[in-house]
């Protein structure tokens, strides 16, 4: 199974957790709890992975959330940016660069290609292309069964003659 494929199980795994525990009433959970890989990376990738973008966040990055009676996760701690003292105290050596590289990423969705429309014209050339192709594999297999038959009934005939110059 690859990556995509794990992602989107547990995805769906976790929203069914999610829906289950936002559910009115009472009784056992029907979910199949997560396992420590599957809750290190939902930790990882946080409520907008099985919530979706729009979500608010309810809980403070540290709050455990109940997603099982036995389970929790605990999200990202928050990163400690550096104050102005500590950029002050550090120093870097740069030099002037001639020429400068830039990378452009697109993260968009990328967008598929266009299939493009045959006519019914072409439509008809491929499927003929296709027939002919079929029918010179048909000529050869033809031709190669043909020189075989031959062969033998050559054969055949050699066998009859020698058997004939025998007996005579």
């Amino acid at each position: 199974m690859g990556w995509t494929d794990f992602k989107y199980l547990l995805k769906k795994k976790a929203a069914a957790i999610n829906k289950d525990q936002m559910a009115t009433g009472g009784g056992p959970s029907n979910t199949v709890p997560l396992n420590d890989l599957e809750l290190r990376i939902i930790s990882l990738l946080g409520p907008s992975f099985y919530k979706g973008v729009g979500s608010e966040e309810i809980a403070t990055p540290n709050t455990k959330i109940n997603l099982q009676p036995a389970q929790s996760i605990l999200f990202r701690k928050e990163v400690n940016y550096l104050s102005p003292s500590i950029i002050a105290n550090t120093s870097a050596s740069c030099s002037k660069k001639d020429t400068f590289v830039s990378n452009e990423h697109d993260y968009g969705i990328p967008t598929p290609k266009k299939k493009r429309k045959l006519s019914n014209e072409q439509k008809e050339m491929e499927i003929f292309e296709e027939i002919l192709i079929f029918l010179k594999n048909i000529k050869v297999t033809m031709q190669e069964g043909l020189s075989c038959i031959s062969n033998e009934l050559e054969r055949i005939a050699t066998a009859m003659e020698q058997n004939t110059n025998k007996i005579i």
